[in-house]
């Protein structure tokens, strides 16, 4: 068990070197589980270069993904939990019309955004902000100035008491907008937390693990790479960025994040 990472930027094809590895652990093991997580945009694309290098090594006209399963976050925790008690989702319109009711019935609490309440741009605009919030694991409680900067401006002395009342605002409106997706029970920012409890309790010592394209994650992923490199065979990530450039205490802006996440 463990994580790896496998360094190298986008001049060099990191994946024949991956492929190789997980068709000789499959090889060694045919009970071995694999799953090569990207992106959602990219699962597609992913899949079909897999098929088409398959065929290469193997001189094969056609080929299958059996035991190597290409996914993203939200379809692994599918694949795994899927004996599970599934939850509703509800789409992002869905979700905007659940924040512009909750401005609705506030609107004797909120005094600085009062004016926004009957515009359905603002309810997005909320709906954004506060799905960076669910995903990066900040509560109401948590609110800073810093983590609002998206719906703030600089803030001038003069002007203090109007960014403190828009910050308590806000906060008001992200605890309601919580508070009513606990009442109605949706599957929509709880499912990687369900999916780190799930790993938590879970033994996938013969399940291997690829992580692509990644830059970096948010605070529920992590928590989903460290829990996998807990209870699995083996992890593997791979990151766009040289070695070298790792170890740098000072790396350009684009690497920044590979070395962040790193």
């Amino acid at each position: 068990m463990g994580l790896h990472v496998i360094s190298g930027d986008d001049r060099y094809d990191k994946r024949p070197h991956i492929l190789d590895q997980l068709f000789d652990q499959l090889k060694q093991d045919p009970d071995c589980q694999i799953y090569y997580i990207v992106p959602e945009h990219s699962k597609f694309e992913m899949e079909a270069a897999i098929l088409d290098y398959q065929c290469q090594k193997f001189n094969k006209n056609s080929a299958s993904l059996m035991a190597l399963q290409v996914a993203s976050f939200s379809r692994l925790a599918w694949f795994l939990m899927r004996d599970q008690k599934s939850k509703q989702s509800v789409s992002d319109l869905g979700l905007a019309m659940i924040i512009q009711t909750i401005l609705r019935q506030s609107k004797d609490q909120i005094r600085l955004f009062r004016r926004q309440i009957k515009h359905s741009a603002f309810a997005e605009q909320l709906l954004v902000l506060f799905k960076e919030l669910l995903e990066g694991n900040v509560t109401a409680s948590d609110l800073s100035e810093d983590q609002l900067e998206s719906l703030t401006e600089d803030t001038d002395p003069r002007t203090a008491d109007l960014e403190n009342l828009k910050l308590a605002e806000l906060r008001y409106i992200y605890q309601a907008f919580l508070d009513e997706l606990m009442r109605l029970d949706f599957q929509n920012f709880q499912l990687l937390n369900d999916l780190n409890d799930y790993l938590e309790k879970s033994d996938l010592s013969n399940t291997v693990i690829v992580i692509d394209q990644y830059d970096f994650f948010s605070s529920q992923e992590m928590q989903v790479v460290l829990n996998l490199a807990k209870c699995c065979k083996t992890v593997w990530l791979a990151l766009a960025v040289d070695e070298e450039i790792l170890k740098s205490k000072q790396p350009s802006r684009l690497y920044s994040l590979a070395c962040h996440t790193y």
